[in-house]
Protein backbone atom coordinates (compact mmCIF):
# COMPACT_ATOMS: atom_id res chain seq x y z
CA UNK A 1 0.00 0.00 0.00
CA UNK A 2 1.41 3.37 -1.07
CA UNK A 3 -0.72 5.99 0.70
CA UNK A 4 0.36 9.25 2.35
CA UNK A 5 -2.70 9.50 4.63
CA UNK A 6 -2.07 7.19 7.65
CA UNK A 7 -5.75 6.65 8.49
CA UNK A 8 -6.64 5.67 4.93
CA UNK A 9 -3.56 3.44 4.74
CA UNK A 10 -4.47 1.66 7.98
CA UNK A 11 -8.11 1.15 6.94
CA UNK A 12 -7.03 -0.18 3.53
CA UNK A 13 -4.57 -2.58 5.15
CA UNK A 14 -7.24 -3.94 7.51
CA UNK A 15 -9.64 -4.38 4.59
CA UNK A 16 -7.07 -6.29 2.55
CA UNK A 17 -6.10 -8.50 5.46
CA UNK A 18 -9.77 -9.25 5.98
CA UNK A 19 -9.97 -10.37 2.37
CA UNK A 20 -7.09 -12.78 2.96
CA UNK A 21 -4.15 -10.83 1.55
CA UNK A 22 -0.78 -10.44 3.22
CA UNK A 23 0.06 -6.74 3.43
CA UNK A 24 3.58 -5.27 3.30
CA UNK A 25 3.91 -1.65 4.36
CA UNK A 26 2.20 0.70 4.02
CA UNK A 27 4.56 3.46 2.81
CA UNK A 28 3.85 7.13 2.12
CA UNK A 29 5.82 7.95 -1.05
CA UNK A 30 6.87 6.51 -4.39
CA UNK A 31 10.53 6.60 -3.40
CA UNK A 32 9.78 4.61 -0.24
CA UNK A 33 7.73 2.09 -2.22
CA UNK A 34 10.57 1.41 -4.67
CA UNK A 35 13.09 1.12 -1.84
CA UNK A 36 10.83 -1.23 0.13
CA UNK A 37 10.35 -3.52 -2.88
CA UNK A 38 14.10 -3.57 -3.56
CA UNK A 39 14.80 -4.57 0.05
CA UNK A 40 12.01 -7.16 0.15
CA UNK A 41 13.67 -9.44 -2.53
CA UNK A 42 12.05 -12.85 -1.87
CA UNK A 43 8.92 -11.17 -0.45
CA UNK A 44 8.34 -8.74 -3.26
CA UNK A 45 4.61 -8.03 -3.53
CA UNK A 46 2.43 -9.47 -6.28
CA UNK A 47 0.37 -6.29 -6.31
CA UNK A 48 0.65 -2.63 -5.28
CA UNK A 49 -2.22 -0.34 -4.29
CA UNK A 50 -0.98 3.12 -5.26
CA UNK A 51 -2.37 6.58 -4.50
CA UNK A 52 -1.61 9.00 -7.31
CA UNK A 53 -0.98 12.15 -5.25
CA UNK A 54 1.90 11.34 -2.89
CA UNK A 55 4.49 13.07 -0.78
CA UNK A 56 7.90 13.66 -2.30
CA UNK A 57 9.00 14.55 -5.83
CA UNK A 58 7.66 11.35 -7.41
CA UNK A 59 3.91 10.99 -7.91
CA UNK A 60 2.11 7.65 -8.00
CA UNK A 61 2.04 7.35 -11.79
CA UNK A 62 5.81 7.70 -12.13
CA UNK A 63 6.34 5.31 -9.21
CA UNK A 64 3.93 2.79 -10.79
CA UNK A 65 5.77 2.94 -14.10
CA UNK A 66 9.12 2.18 -12.42
CA UNK A 67 7.72 -0.57 -10.21
CA UNK A 68 6.08 -2.40 -13.09
CA UNK A 69 9.11 -2.15 -15.40
CA UNK A 70 11.65 -3.08 -12.71
CA UNK A 71 9.81 -5.56 -10.51
CA UNK A 72 6.75 -6.73 -12.46
CA UNK A 73 4.27 -6.11 -9.63
CA UNK A 74 0.69 -5.37 -10.70
CA UNK A 75 -0.20 -1.76 -9.79
CA UNK A 76 -3.76 -0.63 -9.06
CA UNK A 77 -4.41 3.08 -8.59
CA UNK A 78 -6.53 4.05 -5.61
CA UNK A 79 -7.25 7.78 -5.61
CA UNK A 80 -9.85 10.46 -4.93
CA UNK A 81 -8.75 12.46 -7.98
CA UNK A 82 -10.31 11.66 -11.34
CA UNK A 83 -9.65 13.68 -14.46
CA UNK A 84 -8.83 12.94 -18.08
CA UNK A 85 -5.18 13.85 -17.84
CA UNK A 86 -4.66 11.51 -14.89
CA UNK A 87 -6.50 8.71 -16.61
CA UNK A 88 -4.39 9.21 -19.75
CA UNK A 89 -1.14 9.14 -17.77
CA UNK A 90 -2.32 6.10 -15.80
CA UNK A 91 -3.15 4.29 -19.03
CA UNK A 92 0.27 5.10 -20.47
CA UNK A 93 1.91 3.76 -17.30
CA UNK A 94 0.30 0.39 -18.07
CA UNK A 95 -1.35 -0.12 -14.66
CA UNK A 96 -3.73 -3.03 -14.10
CA UNK A 97 -6.67 -1.22 -12.44
CA UNK A 98 -8.11 2.05 -11.22
CA UNK A 99 -10.34 2.59 -8.15
CA UNK A 100 -11.72 5.86 -6.83
CA UNK A 101 -12.16 6.69 -3.17
CA UNK A 102 -14.35 5.92 -1.39
CA UNK A 103 -14.53 2.31 -2.63
CA UNK A 104 -16.62 -0.72 -1.86
CA UNK A 105 -14.81 -3.74 -0.43
CA UNK A 106 -16.19 -6.01 -3.15
CA UNK A 107 -14.98 -3.58 -5.84
CA UNK A 108 -11.51 -3.54 -4.30
CA UNK A 109 -11.42 -7.34 -4.15
CA UNK A 110 -12.66 -7.75 -7.74
CA UNK A 111 -10.24 -5.14 -9.10
CA UNK A 112 -7.26 -6.66 -7.25
CA UNK A 113 -8.08 -10.22 -8.35
CA UNK A 114 -8.45 -9.14 -11.98
CA UNK A 115 -5.19 -7.18 -11.79
CA UNK A 116 -3.26 -10.07 -10.23
CA UNK A 117 -4.67 -12.54 -12.77
CA UNK A 118 -3.79 -10.24 -15.66
CA UNK A 119 -0.31 -9.65 -14.23
CA UNK A 120 0.33 -13.39 -13.85
CA UNK A 121 -0.92 -13.98 -17.38
CA UNK A 122 1.42 -11.30 -18.72
CA UNK A 123 4.36 -12.73 -16.74
CA UNK A 124 3.60 -16.18 -18.13
CA UNK A 125 3.45 -14.78 -21.65
CA UNK A 126 6.67 -12.88 -21.07
CA UNK A 127 8.42 -16.02 -19.83
CA UNK A 128 7.08 -17.93 -22.81
CA UNK A 129 8.25 -15.21 -25.21
CA UNK A 130 11.68 -15.16 -23.56
CA UNK A 131 11.92 -18.96 -23.70
CA UNK A 132 10.88 -18.83 -27.36
CA UNK A 133 13.43 -16.11 -28.05
CA UNK A 134 16.20 -18.14 -26.42
CA UNK A 135 15.10 -21.28 -28.24
CA UNK A 136 15.08 -19.44 -31.57
CA UNK A 137 18.50 -17.97 -30.81
CA UNK A 138 19.89 -21.40 -29.93
CA UNK A 139 18.39 -22.91 -33.07
CA UNK A 140 19.75 -20.04 -35.16
CA UNK A 141 23.23 -20.55 -33.71
CA UNK A 142 23.09 -24.31 -34.33
CA UNK A 143 21.71 -23.71 -37.82
CA UNK A 144 24.32 -21.11 -38.74
CA UNK A 145 27.34 -22.76 -37.10
CA UNK A 146 26.63 -26.41 -37.86
CA UNK A 147 29.26 -28.16 -39.97
CA UNK A 148 26.44 -30.38 -41.25
CA UNK A 149 24.24 -29.17 -44.09
CA UNK A 150 20.80 -28.24 -42.70
CA UNK A 151 17.87 -27.35 -44.94
CA UNK A 152 14.12 -27.17 -45.41
CA UNK A 153 12.76 -28.25 -48.80
CA UNK A 154 9.23 -27.96 -50.17
CA UNK A 155 6.98 -30.36 -52.04
CA UNK A 156 7.85 -28.69 -55.36
CA UNK A 157 11.47 -29.79 -55.09
CA UNK A 158 13.05 -26.48 -54.06
CA UNK A 159 15.13 -25.61 -51.03
CA UNK A 160 13.28 -23.11 -48.85
CA UNK A 161 16.11 -22.55 -46.36
CA UNK A 162 19.75 -23.65 -46.36
CA UNK A 163 22.46 -23.00 -43.81
CA UNK A 164 25.99 -21.70 -44.62
CA UNK A 165 27.39 -25.26 -44.71
CA UNK A 166 25.50 -25.79 -48.00
CA UNK A 167 27.35 -22.96 -49.73
CA UNK A 168 30.66 -24.10 -48.24
CA UNK A 169 30.33 -27.73 -49.35
CA UNK A 170 28.67 -27.23 -52.74
CA UNK A 171 30.19 -23.88 -53.70
CA UNK A 172 26.93 -22.26 -54.84
CA UNK A 173 25.56 -19.01 -53.43
CA UNK A 174 22.44 -19.17 -51.31
CA UNK A 175 20.48 -17.52 -54.13
CA UNK A 176 21.64 -20.19 -56.59
CA UNK A 177 20.67 -22.99 -54.20
CA UNK A 178 17.19 -21.57 -53.59
CA UNK A 179 16.59 -20.69 -57.23
CA UNK A 180 16.71 -24.12 -58.87
CA UNK A 181 15.17 -27.57 -58.16
CA UNK A 182 17.54 -29.49 -55.93
CA UNK A 183 17.32 -32.51 -58.28
CA UNK A 184 19.28 -30.38 -60.78
CA UNK A 185 22.21 -30.60 -58.35
CA UNK A 186 22.03 -34.38 -57.92
CA UNK A 187 24.53 -36.50 -59.85
CA UNK A 188 22.83 -37.88 -63.01
CA UNK A 189 23.47 -41.48 -61.94
CA UNK A 190 21.75 -40.86 -58.56
CA UNK A 191 18.67 -38.92 -59.70
CA UNK A 192 16.48 -41.99 -60.17
CA UNK A 193 17.10 -43.44 -56.70
CA UNK A 194 16.76 -39.96 -55.12
CA UNK A 195 13.41 -39.39 -56.82
CA UNK A 196 12.30 -42.87 -55.74
CA UNK A 197 13.04 -42.09 -52.08
CA UNK A 198 11.18 -38.77 -52.32
CA UNK A 199 8.08 -40.29 -53.91
CA UNK A 200 7.94 -43.63 -52.14
CA UNK A 201 9.19 -42.61 -48.68
CA UNK A 202 9.16 -38.90 -47.87
CA UNK A 203 5.87 -38.07 -49.58
CA UNK A 204 4.30 -40.93 -47.61
CA UNK A 205 5.48 -39.43 -44.33
CA UNK A 206 8.38 -41.83 -43.71
CA UNK A 207 11.58 -40.62 -42.07
CA UNK A 208 14.75 -41.44 -44.01
CA UNK A 209 18.03 -42.20 -42.25
CA UNK A 210 21.48 -42.57 -43.84
CA UNK A 211 20.38 -42.21 -47.46
CA UNK A 212 23.42 -41.62 -49.68
CA UNK A 213 23.66 -39.83 -52.99
CA UNK A 214 26.03 -37.57 -54.88
CA UNK A 215 25.72 -33.86 -55.64
CA UNK A 216 27.56 -31.86 -58.29
CA UNK A 217 29.59 -28.93 -56.94
CA UNK A 218 29.69 -25.55 -58.66
CA UNK A 219 33.20 -26.39 -59.91
CA UNK A 220 31.98 -29.66 -61.46
CA UNK A 221 33.36 -31.89 -58.72
CA UNK A 222 31.35 -34.61 -56.99
CA UNK A 223 30.37 -34.65 -53.32
CA UNK A 224 29.07 -37.73 -51.52
CA UNK A 225 26.30 -36.83 -49.04
CA UNK A 226 24.54 -38.84 -46.33
CA UNK A 227 20.99 -37.62 -45.58
CA UNK A 228 18.63 -37.84 -42.64
CA UNK A 229 15.22 -36.41 -43.59
CA UNK A 230 11.90 -36.02 -41.83
CA UNK A 231 8.84 -34.90 -43.80
CA UNK A 232 5.88 -32.81 -42.63
CA UNK A 233 3.29 -33.97 -45.14
CA UNK A 234 0.59 -31.59 -43.88
CA UNK A 235 2.75 -28.54 -44.58
CA UNK A 236 4.44 -30.01 -47.65
CA UNK A 237 7.90 -29.55 -46.17
CA UNK A 238 10.88 -31.78 -45.51
CA UNK A 239 13.46 -31.04 -42.84
CA UNK A 240 16.82 -32.55 -43.67
CA UNK A 241 20.43 -32.77 -42.51
CA UNK A 242 23.21 -33.88 -44.85
CA UNK A 243 26.79 -34.77 -44.02
CA UNK A 244 29.68 -34.59 -46.45
CA UNK A 245 31.10 -38.13 -46.51
CA UNK A 246 33.36 -37.69 -49.53
CA UNK A 247 36.56 -38.33 -47.58
CA UNK A 248 35.00 -41.34 -45.88
CA UNK A 249 34.04 -42.75 -49.28
CA UNK A 250 37.59 -42.26 -50.54
CA UNK A 251 38.95 -43.99 -47.43
CA UNK A 252 36.48 -46.86 -47.90
CA UNK A 253 37.54 -47.22 -51.53
CA UNK A 254 41.23 -47.20 -50.57
CA UNK A 255 40.60 -49.76 -47.83
CA UNK A 256 38.66 -51.92 -50.26
CA UNK A 257 41.57 -51.86 -52.70
CA UNK A 258 44.00 -52.73 -49.92
CA UNK A 259 41.80 -55.63 -48.82
CA UNK A 260 41.61 -56.94 -52.40
CA UNK A 261 45.41 -56.80 -52.57
CA UNK A 262 45.78 -58.54 -49.19
CA UNK A 263 43.31 -61.25 -50.12
CA UNK A 264 45.01 -61.76 -53.50
CA UNK A 265 48.58 -62.08 -52.25
CA UNK A 266 50.22 -65.49 -51.86
CA UNK A 267 51.73 -64.39 -48.54
CA UNK A 268 49.82 -65.44 -45.42
CA UNK A 269 48.83 -62.35 -43.40
CA UNK A 270 47.36 -62.28 -39.90
CA UNK A 271 46.41 -59.31 -37.70
CA UNK A 272 45.85 -59.20 -33.93
CA UNK A 273 44.88 -56.41 -31.54
CA UNK A 274 47.34 -54.84 -29.10
CA UNK A 275 46.82 -57.68 -26.61
CA UNK A 276 47.54 -60.36 -29.21
CA UNK A 277 43.94 -61.45 -29.87
CA UNK A 278 43.82 -62.68 -33.47
CA UNK A 279 40.93 -61.10 -35.43
CA UNK A 280 41.85 -61.11 -39.14
CA UNK A 281 43.53 -63.44 -41.61
CA UNK A 282 43.61 -63.49 -45.38
CA UNK A 283 42.71 -66.43 -47.61
CA UNK A 284 46.36 -67.43 -47.97
CA UNK A 285 46.73 -67.88 -44.21
CA UNK A 286 43.50 -69.91 -44.02
CA UNK A 287 44.72 -72.16 -46.82
CA UNK A 288 48.21 -72.52 -45.36
CA UNK A 289 47.26 -73.49 -41.81
CA UNK A 290 43.79 -75.02 -42.31
CA UNK A 291 41.92 -72.65 -39.97
CA UNK A 292 38.88 -71.46 -41.92
CA UNK A 293 38.31 -68.28 -39.92
CA UNK A 294 40.18 -65.92 -37.61
CA UNK A 295 37.79 -66.88 -34.82
CA UNK A 296 38.72 -70.54 -35.21
CA UNK A 297 42.44 -69.77 -35.00
CA UNK A 298 41.92 -67.45 -32.01
CA UNK A 299 40.03 -70.23 -30.22
CA UNK A 300 43.01 -72.53 -30.84
CA UNK A 301 45.41 -70.05 -29.23
CA UNK A 302 45.88 -67.31 -31.82
CA UNK A 303 49.20 -66.68 -33.53
CA UNK A 304 51.14 -68.74 -30.99
CA UNK A 305 49.19 -71.86 -31.98
CA UNK A 306 50.87 -72.03 -35.38
CA UNK A 307 54.45 -71.63 -34.05
CA UNK A 308 55.98 -75.01 -33.20
CA UNK A 309 58.47 -73.75 -30.59
CA UNK A 310 56.73 -71.89 -27.72
CA UNK A 311 60.02 -70.15 -26.88
CA UNK A 312 60.18 -68.61 -30.35
CA UNK A 313 56.52 -67.57 -30.10
CA UNK A 314 57.14 -65.88 -26.73
CA UNK A 315 60.22 -64.05 -28.03
CA UNK A 316 58.32 -62.82 -31.08
CA UNK A 317 55.32 -61.65 -29.04
CA UNK A 318 57.54 -59.86 -26.50
CA UNK A 319 59.37 -57.93 -29.20
CA UNK A 320 56.40 -56.72 -31.16
CA UNK A 321 54.30 -55.82 -28.10
CA UNK A 322 57.16 -53.47 -27.17
CA UNK A 323 56.94 -51.75 -30.54
CA UNK A 324 59.78 -53.61 -32.26
CA UNK A 325 59.96 -55.96 -35.22
CA UNK A 326 60.82 -59.65 -35.42
CA UNK A 327 61.95 -61.51 -38.52
CA UNK A 328 63.38 -64.93 -39.10
CA UNK A 329 62.99 -68.53 -40.14
CA UNK A 330 61.05 -70.87 -37.91
CA UNK A 331 59.06 -74.07 -37.91
CA UNK A 332 55.30 -73.70 -38.06
CA UNK A 333 52.50 -76.20 -37.59
CA UNK A 334 49.13 -76.50 -39.33
CA UNK A 335 45.78 -77.39 -37.80
CA UNK A 336 46.34 -81.04 -38.86
CA UNK A 337 49.77 -81.12 -37.16
CA UNK A 338 51.91 -80.86 -40.29
CA UNK A 339 55.20 -79.06 -39.56
CA UNK A 340 56.88 -76.97 -42.26
CA UNK A 341 59.60 -74.33 -42.50
CA UNK A 342 58.54 -70.69 -42.88
CA UNK A 343 59.87 -67.16 -42.86
CA UNK A 344 57.88 -64.66 -40.82
CA UNK A 345 58.13 -60.93 -40.37
CA UNK A 346 56.10 -59.61 -37.44
CA UNK A 347 55.59 -55.90 -36.69
CA UNK A 348 53.78 -53.73 -34.19
CA UNK A 349 51.03 -51.37 -35.42
CA UNK A 350 51.46 -48.02 -33.68
CA UNK A 351 49.09 -45.07 -33.28
CA UNK A 352 50.23 -41.45 -33.70
CA UNK A 353 51.37 -41.38 -30.06
CA UNK A 354 53.54 -44.45 -30.52
CA UNK A 355 51.27 -46.81 -28.58
CA UNK A 356 50.91 -50.41 -29.78
CA UNK A 357 47.37 -50.91 -31.06
CA UNK A 358 47.87 -54.03 -33.15
CA UNK A 359 50.20 -56.76 -34.38
CA UNK A 360 50.67 -57.92 -37.96
CA UNK A 361 52.52 -60.95 -39.27
CA UNK A 362 53.44 -61.89 -42.85
CA UNK A 363 54.33 -65.56 -43.33
CA UNK A 364 55.98 -67.26 -46.32
CA UNK A 365 56.07 -71.02 -46.74
CA UNK A 366 59.73 -71.75 -47.63
CA UNK A 367 59.38 -75.53 -48.01
CA UNK A 368 60.24 -75.47 -51.72
CA UNK A 369 63.12 -73.08 -51.13
CA UNK A 370 64.52 -75.36 -48.42
CA UNK A 371 64.24 -78.37 -50.77
CA UNK A 372 66.06 -76.47 -53.49
CA UNK A 373 68.80 -75.41 -51.08
CA UNK A 374 69.21 -79.00 -49.89
CA UNK A 375 69.41 -80.20 -53.48
CA UNK A 376 72.05 -77.61 -54.24
CA UNK A 377 74.07 -78.61 -51.19
CA UNK A 378 73.84 -82.28 -52.21
CA UNK A 379 74.84 -81.42 -55.77
CA UNK A 380 77.85 -79.39 -54.52
CA UNK A 381 78.94 -82.25 -52.28
CA UNK A 382 78.81 -84.72 -55.18
CA UNK A 383 80.64 -82.38 -57.52
CA UNK A 384 83.40 -81.73 -54.96
CA UNK A 385 83.96 -85.44 -54.34
CA UNK A 386 84.10 -86.91 -57.85
CA UNK A 387 87.57 -87.97 -59.13
CA UNK A 388 87.24 -86.10 -62.41
CA UNK A 389 88.09 -82.43 -62.69
CA UNK A 390 85.10 -80.36 -63.74
CA UNK A 391 85.05 -76.74 -64.85
CA UNK A 392 82.53 -74.31 -66.37
CA UNK A 393 83.31 -71.50 -68.80
CA UNK A 394 81.26 -68.56 -69.96
CA UNK A 395 80.32 -68.44 -73.63
CA UNK A 396 80.51 -64.69 -73.78
CA UNK A 397 84.18 -64.32 -72.88
CA UNK A 398 85.32 -68.00 -72.65
CA UNK A 399 86.67 -67.44 -69.11
CA UNK A 400 86.50 -70.12 -66.42
CA UNK A 401 83.56 -69.44 -64.06
CA UNK A 402 83.73 -72.47 -61.72
CA UNK A 403 85.79 -75.55 -60.94
CA UNK A 404 85.41 -78.43 -58.50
Amino acid sequence: IVEDEPVVARDTAECLEGLGYEVLGPVASGEEAIEAIEVAESERPDGVLMDIRLRGEMDGIEAASQIQSRFGSAVVFLTAFVDRDLLKRAREAGVFGYLTKPYEERDLFATLEMALAKSESERTCKRAREALRKSEEQFRNIFELSADMVCIADINGYFRVVNPAFTKVLGYTQEELLGKPFLDLVHPDDKEKTLHVIQEKLEQGETIICFENRYIRSDGGTVHLEWTSRPNVAEGLTFAIARDITERKKAEQTLSQIMVAIESTREAIGISDGQGHHFYQNKALSDLFGYATAAELEAAGGGSAVVKDPTVAAEMFDKITHGKSWAGELEMVTKSGHVFPAFERADAVLDTAGNVIGLIGVITDITERKRAEEALRLHATIMDNVAEGIYMIGLDDLTIKWTN
